[in-house]
């Protein structure tokens, strides 16, 4: 399909904060949208013509929006979404059917995957994209510009005059390494970016993402519901082509690997490890891991390869808890911080508040691991209990949701749930 033949003119969007109550906000910390550039790629492959307006990290005001929705003149517009991000979805999407009721509107991301029927029954969406959203919009831009139906699409929730037509699920993609890489071509210059510190700061930076899926299922997470209970990894080869090609094409030296955990094929991190300290690239690197994944031969390949900082998801220090939560225990937590920490690597502990489970003991005791263990640094939030996550599904089934308004559902909003007594 060719942009002079049969292809439609496709714009992706991530939502500007704060456009829901008309005064849009730029945010403080913002990173490139892995997704929508994934599904851009992908549909670009398709040979449909492809643009994104990274609204959200540009904090792009609604009279701009319009404009760029006037000129770019869309047959699609897709936007992705996460829990707290929906009203601003809501308000954009509402947008673009003002201005053209007969642009196709698709909403994708974590929150309208949990909550698909709901989302799908909102006037302004048409399709609701389930998963993984590279295959399914590069199918339904094929739909739309050939005049096929919607309705049959794996992966989709399509509404029509009230209707709803659900979709076969989607079969996950197995074969990664098929994936065409992001189109960073289409976002802002990498350097434009400002993430989280933990993540990485001091150079050009980018996001990556190295498999998806993950067999531990932590009640408060949503990446299984997402992408499935087991990894599906790139190859070594793969991955290290996508950093090498930022590092040239766009001067990154920065890398976040934002998966669970990247380190947990022991193998593949070796292989990825020694391709890098054989390019002689300059770069460093963060990324996620799990206390019982680590080891000495890991950490040491790590930190030669420009490894600065290894980010783990503790969560609380009640050990009843920890063992209930993450599958993990005390002593395998400090070995691995300490482990971290002699090998040369920065360690970045993650801890939760407010599970159902929780006391003000446990939160204490919480407190006093956190500083016990010989972290770098912490992170603390507030446990939230998002659509399509084990936890939600607790906190609705006993009653004690407070609240349907998505705007509160964030680590720094209102309290959106019941404490149980």
């Amino acid at each position: 399909m060719s942009e002079n033949g049969n292809g439609c003119r496709v714009l992706l969007l991530t939502p500007p904060r704060g456009l829901w109550r008309g005064r849009v906000e730029k945010p403080l910390l913002w990173t490139q949208p892995l997704g929508l550039a994934y599904v851009a790629a992908a549909v670009r492959e398709r040979g449909h013509t492809v643009a994104i307006l990274d609204a959200y990290s540009l904090g792009i005001p609604r009279r701009e929006l319009r404009r760029h929705l006037e000129e770019f003149r869309p047959r699609v517009v897709g936007v992705s979404a996460l829990t707290p991000q929906w009203p601003d979805a809501e308000a954009l999407l509402g947008l673009v059917k003002e201005l053209d009721h007969g642009v196709v509107t698709v909403a994708g991301g974590p929150h309208v995957s949990a909550l698909p029927r709901e989302t799908v029954a909102k006037p302004c969406v048409d399709v609701v994209v389930v998963g993984e959203g590279e295959a399914v919009m590069a199918d339904l831009c094929d739909a739309v510009a050939g005049g096929s139906s919607l309705e049959e699409i794996p992966g989709t929730f399509v509404g029509r005059g009230g209707e709803v037509t659900a979709a076969p699920p989607r079969e996950k993609n197995q074969q990664l390494d098929s994936v065409p890489f992001p189109a960073h071509d289409l976002l802002p210059h990498p350097s434009s970016y400002n993430p989280f510190p933990s993540w990485g700061t001091g150079g050009t930076f980018s996001s990556i993402v190295s498999g998806r899926g993950c067999p531990y299922d932590c009640c408060f997470c949503e990446v299984t519901s997402q992408q499935g209970k087991r990894y599906r990894l790139r190859s070594a080869d793969n991955v290290f082509a996508e950093m090498e090609w930022l590092y040239r094409e766009y001067g990154v030296s920065v890398f976040s690997f934002r998966d669970p955990s990247m380190i947990c094929s022991r193998r593949r991190l070796l292989e990825l490890c020694e391709a890098i300290v054989e390019s002689g690239m300059k770069i460093a690197w963060t990324c996620n891991a799990r206390a019982n994944e680590i080891g000495a031969e890991k950490l040491e390949a790590m930190k030669a390869a420009g490894c600065r900082l290894i980010q783990y998801g503790i969560e609380v220090g009640n050990a009843e808890m920890l063992l209930k939560i993450k599958r993990l225990t005390r002593e395998e937590v400090a070995e691995a911080v300490t482990a971290t920490r002699r090998a040369g690597i920065s360690a970045h502990g993650y801890f939760i508040f407010g599970f159902l489970e929780d006391t003000r003991e446990t939160i204490r005791e919480t407190m006093e691991f956190s500083r016990q263990l010989d972290l770098n640094s912490a992170g603390f939030a507030t446990m939230v209990p998002f659509p399509g996550t084990a936890e939600y599904e607790r906190c609705r089934s006993h009653g004690l949701l407070l609240t349907d308004d998505w705007r509160d559902y964030s680590v720094s909003g209102r309290l959106v749930y019941r404490h149980r007594s």
